[in-house]
Parts: C-alpha cells; structure tokens; sequence
C-alpha cells in the first residue's frame, strides 16, 4: 500500500518471469468481451455516457489492433456520477426483476449496490456481472466533477495524514485554482466551460464503501467565478456535473481527468466494435501507469511480471485476446450457470 509510483518502483526492481498461460482465470477473455458488448450496447441503447477505462482503455489504445488484454481479469468503465444514477436505476427496472425487458440483460446481471455474495460494494462505485459465468466482473468507476484532484487517501489509516490533511489541502487547492480564473480569461477551456472546464475524479468512500447508496451526499457542481461573466455567475444548470458533498473521502491516486482530458469523448475501435473512449486517453493512462506505459507491459496478476513491448520476443503480448464473436441475445445458459441472487 502507498503511492502508485511507489508500488511501481518496488514491482521494478524485482521482476518475475512472465508465465506461460497469461489469462487469470480460464474463460475470463471471452467473459470480458461478451460482458462490455452487452454494457456498451445498453448505454447506447438508453444514451449514457461512458468510456473504456484503466486496463481496458490500455488494451484498447495500446494493442494491435485494438482489444482485451490477454491477462485482464475484469473490464473498467468510467461514468459521470449523474449518468450512474441513472444507470442504476434504469438497471433495476430492465434487469432486477426474474422478467428481463431488454436483450442485454440476457448478459448483464446486476444485483443492487453489492458484490456476488450479496455483500454492500462499492466505496468507489458499483459492479455487474455475466448472467452465466463467474470468471469476470464488469466494474462501473464513477466520476465526480471537482474543482482540484488532490484529495487522496487509500483508508483511513493510510497513510496517518491522508484523512486529517485531505480536506484542508484540497481546499486550499480549489482557493488557488479560483484565484487563476479571476486572473485569466474565461471560457478559454477546452471543454468550454468557464474557468477552462473541471476535473474529474473518482471519490472513494473509505468509511461507508458503498459510494452510490444514498444520492443526497451529491451536488451539482457551482461554477467557477470569474472576471464578471454573468454565466459564470448563474446557478448551476440542472444537467450540471454531480460533485461529492457528503462527508471528506479520497480521490484515486493519479487516476483523474484534467479539464478538457475526458469531454468530447471520441470513439476508438475495440474488437469489432467501436466503443466510447476519452477525449485525451494517453492523459490518463500515462498519469495512473507511468510515462512508460506505452511499451512496459505490468502484469500485476502475475506477480508483477514485466515485459518490453519493443523486444521481438515480446510482440506477441501486443495482441489482443482471442475471444468468440457469438450472437450473445441468442446464446442459451450454459451447464454451469451461477445461480442468480435476489438482494433485498
């Protein structure tokens, strides 16, 4: 536990082998792939934003052609704090009930805000899970709009100052940023809003860990003042990014989106289809993994392994996993199907 460089440094200078069979779990690719078809056809379906996110954004930027990486585990998708919302809710309506309404729920499982075993989950957002198989997870990372990413702390324990400090240091971080807006022109953003746009980050809730469960810890943002503009100066509109007003949390480490880094969002190619990515991918990717993510493979389900993607005998770990591109509305409950679990 500790800052992310910290865990990257340490992992470096004592690397393993790479292991002969790279998937995690048996199945786990084709799981993955059926699992993020089915989600990136639903929010399309109901118009919601999102995009790729952590390892599945590295594998769909850095592989050739895009996909999967072969030794991931689960699948990463960011979304607004206010189209997650909706999400759930519009979960609980089309795939809660034994009566499934809509051809991607013969997919997605949702059981509530928990986990597979029916536990409370998630201080960070929420998961959802193949209807017939247990070997991936599909997590759902929620963005909150801030006026400055700082406010960092893994627990409440971790490190001693994190919790004590984070509120104060933010503070005077958003103090700062509001000074340079008065200073500068506004509206420059390349997001286009005042004050040259807002951060997004992911707000953990390292006391409660389940951080979509009660909707009135959540605000729409206030913007920015600024050089006397009367849009600056107006409430929030109704459709105004969610920020975190309950009580202090941490913000993931490193893994933010600056103004301008997320919004427009682009659409990149994945396996055969095309997906939803950041405006800026390479921004975040080389902030939460390290400049040199573009060719240092980390596989961290293997003991940290480490490969140089520019060495020939490396290449091979630059192709995506090999899935099946099933009719997945057609395809019938395997033998082995996981039970489903009603949550109440």
């Amino acid at each position: 536990m500790g800052p992310e460089w910290l865990v990257r440094a340490i992992g470096d200078l004592w690397p393993t082998e790479l292991p002969t069979a790279l998937e995690a779990t048996e199945g786990a690719s084709q799981c993955s792939y059926e699992l993020l078809r089915a989600f990136a056809s639903y929010a399309r379906r109901k118009q919601l934003r999102y995009t790729l996110g952590a390892g599945t954004l590295l594998g769909a930027m850095r592989n050739q052609p895009p996909g999967l990486l072969q030794w991931e585990h689960d699948v990463d998708v960011y979304m607004p704090a206010r189209d997650a919302s909706e999400l759930i809710q519009l979960l609980k309506g089309d795939c809660l009930s034994h009566r499934r309404r809509v051809r991607e729920c013969n997919m997605l499982h949702f059981v509530g805000l928990a986990d597979r075993d029916g536990q409370p989950c998630c201080g960070w957002g929420f998961k959802l899970f193949h209807a017939h198989s247990a070997a991936c997870e599909l997590d759902v990372l929620v963005l909150a709009a801030s006026h400055a990413p700082f406010m960092h702390g893994e627990t409440p324990l971790w490190p001693l100052w994190s919790l004590p400090l984070a509120w104060p240091y933010h503070a005077l971080a958003v103090a700062w940023r509001r000074l340079v807006v008065r200073l500068s022109p506004c509206g420059g953003g390349s997001s286009g809003e005042c004050g040259g746009g807002v951060y997004y980050v992911i707000p953990e809730d390292v006391r409660r860990k389940s951080l979509m469960s009660d909707l009135t810890r959540w605000c729409a943002l206030p913007l920015l003042h600024c050089n006397g503009h009367s849009s600056c100066d107006s409430p929030a509109p109704v459709e105004a990014e969610w920020a975190w007003c309950g009580e202090p949390l941490s913000y993931f480490q490193d893994e933010h989106f600056a103004p301008g880094e997320l919004f427009p969002l682009a659409s990149h190619a994945f396996h055969e289809m095309r997906l939803a990515v950041p405006h800026a991918p390479w921004a975040l990717l080389n902030r939460t993994y390290g400049n040199d993510v573009g060719y240092i493979a980390r596989l961290n389900e293997h003991a940290g392994a480490r490969a140089d993607l520019r060495l020939p005998e490396h290449k091979q770990l630059l192709t995506p996993a090999r899935v099946r591109r099933s009719r997945w509305w057609r395809t019938h409950t395997p033998r082995e199907t996981c039970r489903r679990r009603s949550v109440t």
